[in-house]
Formats: C-alpha cells, structure tokens, sequence
C-alpha cells in the first residue's frame, strides 16, 4: 500500500513469489540452476475531490464567480478515478557454476536473466496491464534485465584469499537502457574494493 501527493495517488498490490533451487553435478563441476516467479495484481486510485482544476478558478474572484457561487469543475473522473486491477507476472533464472569441486581456488560463473511484465491477458480487469487512471490503455512497458559476473582466485592461504570479480549488468525498459561494468578486488571475506560504471542510453537524443 503506497499513498501520495496532495490528490493523494492510492497504489494497492498484492501478488506472490515462488523460488526453487536445483544443483546438479557435471564431471567436476558444479551447477546450481535458481528459479523463481512473481505473480502480482494492482490498483490505483486517485481522490479528484482533493484537487483543483483550472476552471474552478476565476482570475479576479479565485474559488468563485462575481456573483459568490463556488465554481465547480467540469471534469468527471473515468471509471471513478480507478485504473484496473492489473496483472504484472514476473519470471527470471540464475544459473551458477563452481567448475572444479576438487580445487578450492576453482573460478566461478554466475548469470542470469529476467523478465518484468512481460505477459498480459488481454485489456480486460485482472487480466490486463493497463495502470492508467484516465482511461488512456496506457500499458507497463515490458523489462528485461541481464546480470554476469565471473570470480577469479588469483591466490589463497588458510585465512584469506586474494580474488578478482568482474560484473556487467543489462537492463531494458523501452526506450529506457542501462548498463553498468566493473570489477570487484577482495583480498578476504570482510575486506574488497568495487569499482563500477554505469550509464544510460537515452536513444531519441544518443546521449549518456
């Protein structure tokens, strides 16, 4: 439940998250395949009755008309100042790989991808995903995101370890992209060093 602003902008979701793990072995590997998908419907609402339009005003009178009578405006609320009640299914998979269980410097692989409103129903109630309070069909673009990030251990002893972690992360809603690069150095469990660039796309201007 989120509240906002002086018309006082109502959001109400509710939904579910379902995971699961599965590891496998693979000659000396190790794959770990995590799975998981969310299920959520929402609803928005406005209060128009707290709000003031332009022509409840008169430039010389304010809130009323040269004769005293309040001014009330024309705007009549679609659907009661109610979107639907939309469906946003989400679903994504991370798959990790310790490639040598025999080796405790052994590298490992973790990447992934999900997905953000990518299926609807139909512009129906419940099974859509128009969010417009006006009416408009205005639909929650799709997002796509994708993560990678591979350790390296350069050198170990019994208390601590030395180890180098590049990450690169994806991301797409759009015409919204972003990007981020970089590189975790650790010398132990308690102690690292990140150093990441991130930057947009924005494509109509070809700006970062």
């Amino acid at each position: 439940w989120d509240q906002e602003g002086d018309g006082l902008l109502t959001t109400i979701d509710a939904g579910f998250r379902l995971a699961e793990t599965v590891a496998f072995p693979m000659g000396r590997a190790i794959h770990n395949l995590r799975f998981g998908t969310g299920l959520q419907w929402s609803n928005k609402w406005i209060d128009y009755s707290r709000l003031i339009f332009s022509d409840e005003l008169d430039p010389k009178y304010g809130y009323k008309d040269a004769f005293g009578n309040d001014l009330k405006s024309q705007f009549v609320p679609p659907n009661d100042g109610r979107s639907l009640v939309y469906f946003t299914p989400s679903f994504g998979f991370a798959h990790r790989i310790l490639f040598n269980k025999n080796d405790k410097n052994s590298a490992t692989l973790n990447y992934g991808l999900s997905f953000h409103n990518f299926y609807s129903l139909g512009k129906s109630n419940v099974t859509g995903n128009v969010e417009s309070i006006l009416g408009t069909n205005t639909k929650i673009p799709t997002r796509y995101g994708f993560f990678a990030n591979y350790e390296f251990i350069a050198l170990s002893t019994r208390n601590s370890f030395i180890s180098f972690k590049p990450l690169i992360v994806y991301e797409q809603q759009q015409n919204i992209h972003y990007f981020e690069i970089g590189n975790k150095f650790s010398i132990n469990r308690n102690l690292g060093l990140g150093i990441y660039y991130h930057f947009n796309n924005q494509s109509k201007q070809g700006w970062n």
